[in-house]
């Protein structure tokens, strides 16, 4: 499990704090860039195979990009340069899968109730989180259903598993990681059973 470094002393933590949104995203994207050439680099070079749960990839990066592409938050200059960026986490990515390092990329997207999502940003009281609405987490969701529509979005390689998980009541990444792991596991026999059935 590679979990978001935003609650770590750094930049993502600063421009959280005190960031505008261009910042804001620069700093998630680069720390996801760093997770996944860390997970990259980790990939056992035997036959044995692992799995990565990385905490916000592709789908949710682009989405807040999007949305603050929507809500005019971001000039064009820096929504071209968050996009610039994103494109090169495709590359990353794209080339692990072509080096065979990398075999499938599969995004567990979890889809909880407004209420509740608004409910543990206020539990967690994260500085520089105090700004976020309804409203805000309702187009937010808005853009990933759009996001998962797109065709583009998903090259044979990138599979979105859509799971509701108002059910998960955990803030331990290790007690997520073993239920997404567990949630995957049924995807793969659920994928199994549909390329039987075609």
């Amino acid at each position: 499990m590679l979990p978001e470094s935003v609650d770590t002393a750094g930049t993502f933590r600063d421009a959280v704090i005190h960031g505008v949104p261009f910042q804001l995203n620069i700093a998630a994207m680069l720390d996801l860039l760093r997770r996944l050439r860390r997970a990259i680099a980790q990939a056992p070079s035997t036959e044995l195979t692992r799995t990565v749960v990385l905490e916000r990839g592709l789908l949710g990066s682009t989405a807040f990009v999007e949305l603050a592409a929507a809500n005019n938050t971001m000039t064009a200059l820096e929504v071209g340069l968050c996009k610039e960026l994103l494109r090169e986490i495709h590359v990353v990515i794209d080339q692990a899968v072509s080096d065979g390092i990398v075999e499938k990329v599969t995004t567990v997207y979890l889809r909880i109730q407004t209420d509740t999502a608004l409910a543990r940003v206020r539990l967690r009281k994260r500085s520089g989180e105090e700004w976020i609405s309804a409203a805000y987490l309702q187009a937010l969701q808005a853009q990933h259903d759009a996001l998962m529509r797109r065709n583009d979005a998903n090259p044979p390689h990138r599979r979105t598993l859509v799971t509701t998980v108002a059910d998960i009541e955990t803030e331990s990444a290790s007690a997520l990681a073993a239920q997404l792991a567990k949630t995957l596991r049924k995807w793969r026999v659920l994928n199994a059973l549909l390329h039987l059935l075609h």
